[in-house]
């Protein structure tokens, strides 16, 4: 993909550099060429890496089936769960040691969906929703991971994530956003209050809270990127973009840019920018992929992205 704000120097003393020609010094740079992670031949997409180790999830189809735990760098790959819908949103709690997914099942030609947690040491399953025709959301942790939420729901649930009765869970404590029916909320959980954030106008999707607390990134539906502060203040327009992506000290942010001919992708690439908008750098620029869902490593050293042409993991050394 070609962007006109971009320039793509080539290769330095072994290191390929993605420079902007507007902003100073860009938010990072690539170290080499991407590597395939998963194998050719075989379908896997949207990875999410752990927060604290080498190992990444995927799914393995279109349509979001299955779990499956990806270790890095030798590409190992383990099945967690097989069950359909179940890796859309898919989450890892803050300690990553548990997985939370919303899968799906079908009876007589009708959707129900479940939250779900798996224990990536041990594969096992908590099933800690019953299975419903209305679950709009994806899972989400709150701080002490004590409990699952769904962001993007038309209401607010806390959802034990040990599976146990909400009577019997510990009192949560911490903050959390979330979206609900479109719209930023900022709930403290200790006094179970909640307020909508203002911020620029339109229906919020995608929302992200930078690890630090300090920054959030969302989309608008039909219109830009955006990084505000966590009250919604200071906004930046990032233009075209979607997938944000923090990195784990919360002062950079990947995500994808991507053009159609309204029937399917005709460009994507990996962009990153630092959190107070500058230095906005194309990282991939390629004409032969399609690179889309970026995810950071948990010391920051690496991206992971799918293509969607290819159907292959890919990683992408950066600093």
């Amino acid at each position: 993909m070609k962007n006109p704000k971009f320039l793509t120097t080539g290769m330095l003393t072994g290191v390929l550099v993605a420079m902007t020609l507007n902003a100073g010094e860009p938010a990072v740079i690539s170290v080499g060429a991407a590597v395939a992670l998963t194998p050719s031949g075989e379908f896997y997409q949207h990875p999410v890496w752990s927060p604290h180790d080498n190992h990444l999830v995927a799914v393995s189809t279109s349509n979001y089936r299955g779990i499956y735990l990806v270790s890095f760098p030798d590409g190992d790959i383990q099945e967690l769960s097989s069950a359909d819908a179940v890796g859309f949103g898919m989450q890892w709690s803050h300690d990553g040691k548990w997985i939370a997914g919303r899968p799906a099942r079908f009876e007589n030609k009708r959707r129900y969906n479940a939250v779900t947690t798996y224990e990536v040491s041990s594969g096992e399953e908590r099933v800690i929703t019953e299975f419903s025709t209305h679950m709009p959301g994806t899972p989400a942790w709150t701080p002490d991971d004590q409990f699952v939420y769904l962001n993007g729901s038309d209401h607010f649930e806390l959802l034990p994530a040990s599976g146990t009765s909400r009577n019997l869970a510990p009192h949560p404590t911490g903050q959390v956003n979330y979206v609900l029916r479109d719209v930023i909320q900022n709930h403290d959980l200790l006094s179970n209050s909640a307020r909508s954030i203002e911020t620029v106008p339109g229906r919020v999707l995608n929302l992200t809270v930078s690890p630090n607390g300090e920054k959030l990134a969302f989309e608008i539906i039909g219109g830009h990127l955006w990084i505000t502060d966590v009250d919604g203040t200071n906004p930046i327009d990032l233009g075209w973009g979607n997938n944000p992506a923090w990195n784990q000290s919360g002062t950079k942010l990947a995500f994808t840019v991507a053009t159609d001919d309204g029937h399917e992708l005709t460009s994507a690439d990996i962009f990153a920018v630092n959190a107070d908008g500058s230095g906005m750098v194309n990282l991939t620029n390629s004409t032969d992929r399609l690179e889309l869902h970026p995810t950071w490593s948990p010391d920051g050293q690496w991206i992971a992205f799918d293509t969607a042409n290819q159907g292959q993991i890919f990683v992408l050394e950066i600093r």
